[in-house]
C-alpha cells in the first residue's frame, strides 16, 4: 500500500501529496498497486492452527492462532472450576401477600435466592388479589423468568380452540378463534335479523346504524343528475359497481359499489348478477336492477332476506378510510355534502340465529377470515386476525403454536407450526406444519 498516491490540497498527513486532480498515469498506477495487494489464496492448517494468506504480488503472510486457542481453553477451565458435573432442576416457589407482592424463591448450586415482583393487585377497591397469566421462562439466561404479557401486538393469549361456531353457554374468560366466510356480497338478512344488528351496534357503542329510508333518499337525490333532454333518475347507474353486473354501463362514481347480491325469497336465492335489494330500516327496501339506471322503492316481502348498508352522521371529527364494525373491517366513503358516511360494501355481520341470514358460499366472491373472540360475561368481543398474527391452543399437556398466513391463492389461512409437549424430562418439540 506504500506505493498508492493520495492527493489532498491541504492535509495533516505527510504522506499525502498536494494536487488538484489525478492524471491518467496516477490512476493507472493506483489501480495496479491495489491489484498487486489483493489476496489470491487463503488456507488454514488445522494441526498447526495457522492461516496462510497469499497476495498477488507473491508475498505470503502466516498467522498463528494456537496461542489464542490456549488462552480460550484456559478461560473455559477457569470459568468451570468449582462447578460439579451434571445438571439439576431448579425448584421455584412463590408466595403472594395481601399487598400484591409476589416473592419467588429458588435454590441452585450457589445457594438460595429470591426476588420480588409487585403489581398483582386489582385496581378495584376491595377486590381479591389476582394475576391474569402464569409466569413464563425457566430461569435460564436465554429464557429468563418473567411475567408473560397479557397481549402484545401480533401475539395473543392461549385460546381454547379454532371453531366455526361459538358455544351457546360460554364461561367468563372463554377465548376462541373463529373461522368465518366473508363474501364481497356481504350477507342477506331478514327483518328480524335487523333487530340483532341494531342491538349489537348499540351494545358496542358504535356510531354506525342501519341506513334508514331518509338516509337512502338523501343519497339517491345527491347521486341523481339532470339530463339535457329530459329529467330522469340515474342514481342506480352512478352507485352500482362496475363489476359483477350482467348488464348496464355502470360508473360507480363515488366508490359506493352496489353489487348484484340478489335476494332470498321463499328460501331460494334469486337475482344474483341482475338485482341488488337493500334494507331501509325497517319497512322499506331499495331495489337496483341491471335493466334500469334508477332506484326503485318498494315494500319488503314477508320473511325475505336483503342486503344491509351502515351509515354514520359526519360530525367535526375526520372520517377514517377504514373502520372495524362488529368484528369486520370495512372501507368508508364520506359524503360531506349530505352529512353522511357509508360503508362501501354490504354488511357481513354473523347474527346469532343463522336461519335469519344468508351466507354466500360459491367461489370468486368469498374469502376466509379469522377472529379472536372473548366472552366478557355478557357478550362476545371480537378482533380480526391479520397475516403474521400468532396464538396458541392448549390441549391436555400439549401447546400448539399457530400463525395466520396468506396462501398462494391469496386466501387467509392458519398454519400450525410447532407443538410443545411437557414430559418428565422437559419440553419436547414436534414440528407439525400444516394448514388448518
Amino acid at each position: 500500500m506504500s506505493c498508492l498516491k493520495y492527493y489532498k490540497l491541504q492535509s495533516n498527513f505527510p504522506c499525502d501529496q498536494t494536487g488538484v486532480c489525478l492524471t491518467k498515469e496516477d490512476i493507472d498506477s493506483n489501480f495496479y498497486e491495489l491489484k498487486l495487494d489483493d489476496l489470491s489464496a487463503a488456507t488454514y492448517n488445522a494441526e498447526s492452527m495457522t492461516v496462510s494468506l497469499v497476495i498477488n504480488s507473491g508475498e505470503e503472510i502466516s498467522i498463528d492462532l494456537s496461542e489464542i486457542q490456549t488462552q480460550y481453553t484456559e478461560a473455559i477451565e477457569a470459568a468451570m472450576s468449582g462447578i460439579t458435573s451434571g445438571t439439576s432442576s431448579i425448584e421455584i416457589s412463590g408466595e403472594l401477600d395481601d399487598n400484591g407482592v409476589l416473592t419467588l424463591t429458588w435454590t441452585d448450586q450457589t445457594g438460595e435466592h429470591s426476588t420480588q415482583i409487585s403489581g398483582f393487585l386489582c385496581p378495584c377497591e376491595g377486590s381479591a388479589v389476582y394475576h391474569n397469566e402464569t409466569l413464563t421462562g425457566d430461569g435460564s439466561k436465554t429464557y429468563p423468568l418473567r411475567l408473560s404479557e397479557t397481549e402484545k401486538t401480533g401475539y395473543y393469549k392461549n385460546v381454547k380452540g379454532i371453531v366455526d361456531s361459538l358455544p351457546e353457554q360460554p364461561e367468563e374468560g372463554d377465548r376462541y378463534v373463529t373461522k368465518e366466510t366473508v363474501s364481497t356480497f356481504g350477507r342477506l338478512y331478514t327483518r328480524e335479523a335487523l333487530e340483532y344488528i341494531k342491538t349489537a351496534l348499540e351494545d358496542s357503542m358504535s356510531p354506525w346504524r342501519i341506513a334508514t329510508p331518509q338516509d337512502w333518499q338523501k343519497l339517491i337525490q345527491y347521486a341523481d343528475v339532470e339530463c339535457e333532454e329530459e329529467s330522469r333518475s340515474v342514481a342506480g347507474k352512478v352507485l352500482k359497481s362496475r363489476s359483477y353486473w350482467e348488464e348496464g354501463d355502470n360508473t360507480d362514481e363515488y366508490g359506493f359499489s352496489i353489487v348484484p347480491a340478489g335476494y332470498v325469497m321463499r328460501g331460494a336465492l334469486e337475482g344474483t348478477g341482475t338485482d341488488a335489494v337493500l334494507w331501509g330500516y325497517n319497512d322499506t327496501i331499495f331495489v337496483f336492477t341491471s335493466t334500469s339506471d334508477g332506484v326503485i322503492l318498494e315494500r319488503p316481502e314477508f320473511d325475505s332476506m336483503y342486503s344491509v348498508r351502515l351509515v354514520m352522521d359526519i360530525g367535526e371529527q375526520p372520517v377514517q378510510n377504514k373502520v372495524t364494525i362488529l368484528g369486520n373491517e370495512y372501507e368508508v366513503v364520506a359524503m360531506p355534502e349530505i352529512g353522511l358516511a357509508w360503508i362501501k360494501t354490504n354488511l357481513a355481520y354473523k347474527t346469532p340465529k343463522f336461519s335469519q341470514q344468508y351466507e354466500y358460499g360459491y367461489p370468486g366472491i368469498t374469502r376466509e377470515v379469522y377472529h379472536i373472540r372473548d366472552w366478557d360475561g355478557n357478550k362476545w368481543t371480537s378482533k380480526p386476525l391479520e397475516p403474521g398474527d400468532k396464538f396458541s391452543t392448549v390441549e391436555d399437556n400439549t401447546i400448539t403454536d399457530h400463525m395466520v398466513m396468506t396462501s398462494q391463492n391469496g386466501q387467509l389461512g392458519i398454519i400450525t407450526s410447532f407443538k410443545y409437549t411437557w414430559t418428565e424430562q422437559g419440553k419436547k418439540t414436534h414440528i407439525d406444519a400444516g394448514w388448518y
